[in-house]
């Protein structure tokens, strides 16, 4: 039995003793009083008059409402210009916060990087072949097939989340942090149905394969900045870097100019390495934890658990 279930059962067995006792007073045989009552010679005073109610308590004052900020600019034809970069670090960076705070945002911005490398560094296996299937996205033909990326994109982010740890950080507060996530939403929807009606006639059925690539890209599009930046850094070096042996093909791939190829042959030689090498390799192009964090949740220093259906492959 669940902790649910023992529970859930306990409750009941709760509630049935409740009625049962309450059925059992009620067979109760209360006693006739006499015919005529004792005489009584002491005779209480009336009791005083009752007092007004006791005044309620007045409900905690809450954190006003904050405006959310919008993300939305649109190009001369009235399009709306796609961000580059994290649409959450946009929308915590539009926010109207005072001077102090505004310092401590960009000292989050910078804590909150290093935290990802890490978590790509000490997760490597599992964000590694993430971002590969996620570079080949456009190659999926269905939507059964994006279910494969469920689970490795799932393990790909730190926890707590992107806005969630910004609030941690004393940076924003959870009325700004809840206006930064209503700036994103906005802009996804507006951004995504722009995307989805482009070239479609008037009426026409959105394609839901291309919205729920669109969603995939979205949701990773932290663990994109991020590791592109790493790979990008170690393909500069060439044949330098450091504990990795590059074949002949892999040596060209890492200097061509699509984005794509260059990164899958180096992830390729990646994933070829044992765990500890890997690491050493991808942390020699991560961004350094600052000496001090400002956010009170623990850096991690081994990898998640495995889950089911986390491993790589192809499209």
């Amino acid at each position: 039995m669940s902790m649910r279930d023992a529970i859930r059962a306990a409750v009941s067995v709760g509630i049935a003793g409740a009625v049962v006792t309450a059925s059992a007073l009620g067979q109760v045989i209360v006693p006739a009083p006499p015919a005529t009552p004792p005489a009584d010679p002491y005779t209480p005073p009336a009791p005083p008059p009752p007092s007004a109610a006791p005044a309620q308590p007045r409900p905690a004052a809450t954190a006003a409402a904050v405006e959310p900020p919008t993300l939305i600019t649109r190009d001369e034809g009235g399009k709306i210009v796609e961000l580059s970069g994290s649409v959450f670090e946009a929308a915590l960076r539009a926010l109207k916060l005072p001077a102090d705070r505004a310092a401590l945002l960009e000292k989050y911005l910078v804590e909150r990087a290093a935290r990802m490398d890490n978590h790509i560094v000490i997760n490597s296996e599992v964000t590694l072949s993430a971002y590969r299937l996620l570079l080949g996205i456009d190659d999926y033909t269905d939507v059964a097939q994006l279910i494969r990326l469920r689970t490795p994109l799932g393990q790909s982010l730190p926890a707590p989340s992107y806005l969630e740890m910004a609030a941690l950080s004393g940076a924003v507060t959870q009325a700004e942090k809840e206006a930064a996530q209503r700036a994103a939403t906005d802009y996804f929807r507006q951004y995504n149905v722009q995307q989805l009606r482009a070239g479609q006639p008037e009426g026409a059925q959105l394609d839901v394969l291309t919205a729920t690539k669109l969603s995939f890209r979205q949701g990773a599009v932290e663990l994109e900045e991020r590791m592109s930046r790493l790979l990008d850094q170690l393909a500069a070096r060439g044949e330098a870097i450091g504990g990795l042996t590059l074949s002949a093909a892999q040596l060209a791939a890492l200097s061509d100019t699509n984005a794509r190829t260059r990164r899958t042959a180096l992830i390729d030689a990646l994933l070829a390495l044992p765990d500890e090498a890997r690491m050493t390799v991808l942390r020699s192009a991560a961004a350094p934890l600052p000496s001090t964090l400002i956010v009170p949740v623990a850096v991690p220093t081994a990898p998640l658990p495995r889950q089911q259906g986390a491993g790589g492959g192809q499209p």
